[in-house]
């Protein structure tokens, strides 16, 4: 198999949308992974924090965009630097196993802000 890059901009956007994905697109099933489950332990504690010590908060809710930002900036490094040969988890069906975790990911991203923000 030969080596050839990935689209920074599909790797970036698929990190957004599903953390992991984009890591998973350029080849870094393991990162992609890792990264998974610390965002979904982020929105955890995030969602317990809610109930138990909303003080907490805003700095989980810093966390969890500064980790988001630094996934995406990983993930389009990893693809620019051109260091990818394909593997046989890069394939469309494979990439259908993140598609659970989007309604977590994008309905609970919004849930802290409304206890936050005023009505």
């Amino acid at each position: 198999m030969s080596n050839k890059s990935r689209n920074p901009y599909v790797a970036a956007i698929a990190t957004f949308f599903f953390m992991g994905l984009g890591h998973v697109y350029v080849g870094r099933l393991r990162q992609g992974l890792l990264f998974y489950f610390i965002n979904m332990a982020l929105y955890v504690t995030m969602f317990c924090s809610f109930f138990v010590m909303p003080i907490g908060l805003p700095l989980l809710i810093a966390a969890t965009i500064g980790f988001v930002v630094f996934a995406m900036y990983s993930v389009v490094k990893l693809a620019k630097s051109g260091d990818y040969t394909p593997k046989g988890y890069n394939t469309w069906y494979y990439y259908l196993i993140f598609l659970p975790s989007w309604p977590s990911q994008s309905c609970q991203a919004g849930q802290p802000f409304r206890r936050i923000l005023p009505a």
